[in-house]
């Protein structure tokens, strides 16, 4: 991820900082301080977004869509550095259908 941030991103974060997020339902805490979805699934004692009432809210649409807006500019992405670094982000579809499940 390190590599992954400096490449695509130009942030040179070590590796020894980054701490991976496995979602809100594997994180006994949030590896981001800085993260607005976990404080606010765990508060409302959700596994995830997609069973929110409020699913797609500003605070999980603004982690979702950095991800999907670098991808829609970079251009070519090599399938590797794809499936490694920005396909375990990519939630957005998922989350929607655990949220629709939820209302059927």
């Amino acid at each position: 991820m390190s590599e992954a941030l400096k490449r695509y991103y130009r942030c040179d974060v070590p590796p020894e900082k980054i701490k991976s997020c496995k979602g809100c339902q594997l994180a006994p805490e949030t590896p981001d301080p800085q993260c607005p979805v976990y404080p606010c699934a765990t508060a409302r004692g959700l596994e995830n977004c997609g069973q929110c009432p409020d699913f797609g809210c500003d605070k999980l649409k603004c982690r979702m869509d950095v991800v999907e807006e670098f991808l829609a500019k970079a251009g070519e992405v090599p399938s590797v550095d794809y499936e490694t670094f920005f396909r375990p982000y990519l939630s957005r579809e998922l989350l929607t259908e655990i949220h629709e499940s939820q209302n059927n």
